[in-house]
């Protein structure tokens, strides 16, 4: 398993460090994972951009205009239209950063992850603990749904019940699956 930071590159950061902004894509994650098929890129943050101050509201705007949130589509994009199956989006840090200020935000990167990468793809993040204790982003997760309007209008699935299929998958099956770990009964 190899963890790639991805994301987390606001507005000032590009005015600041310029350059640095393509690798804060995700352009070069398909070419790792056909050149490495045996390992699992675990994408930090879903490759989400947009944390700075009012940020949250940029990214659902976009989403709103265009059904696409910058490079969050494009890594849900990576396992359907280049058939890798190892690339997978950590979610955490970035949850917290849209949870609170933007909730609609955070339910349509969900839908996105979740219509391109499947259930199966996306992790729970273990960057929550920079904000504290993260039991505050596992209930805002546990209570999140993506609004029905969003699913009809974008074609997403709803994230179920707190105990659903969905978020047991995102909370623990699929890390424990990566790292080998046998699922606790």
């Amino acid at each position: 398993n190899v963890a790639v930071h991805k994301g987390l590159y606001t507005q000032s950061d590009e005015q600041k460090f310029p350059r640095l902004k393509e690798y804060a894509r995700v352009d070069d994650v398909v070419k790792a994972a056909k050149d490495w098929p045996e390992l699992n890129f675990l994408i930090y943050h879903a490759a989400y951009r947009y944390t700075g101050e009012g940020e949250p509201k940029l990214a659902l705007a976009e989403f709103e205009k265009s059904g696409r949130m910058e490079w969050v589509s494009d890594l849900a994009d990576i396992p359907g239209k280049y058939g890798v199956k190892n690339v997978y989006a950590d979610i955490g840090a970035s949850f917290a950063a849209c949870c609170v200020t933007e909730p609609n935000t955070a339910a349509a990167m969900m839908g996105i992850l979740l219509k391109g990468m499947g259930k199966d793809r996306i992790i729970w993040g273990t960057d929550s603990v920079w904000f504290g204790s993260p039991q505050w982003q596992i209930e805002a997760m546990r209570r999140l749904e993506i609004p029905e309007d969003m699913c009809k209008r974008h074609g997403f699935s709803p994230l179920g019940p707190a105990d659903g299929d969905i978020k047991t998958a995102i909370f623990g099956t699929n890390g424990a699956r990566l790292h080998n770990l046998a699922r606790a009964r």
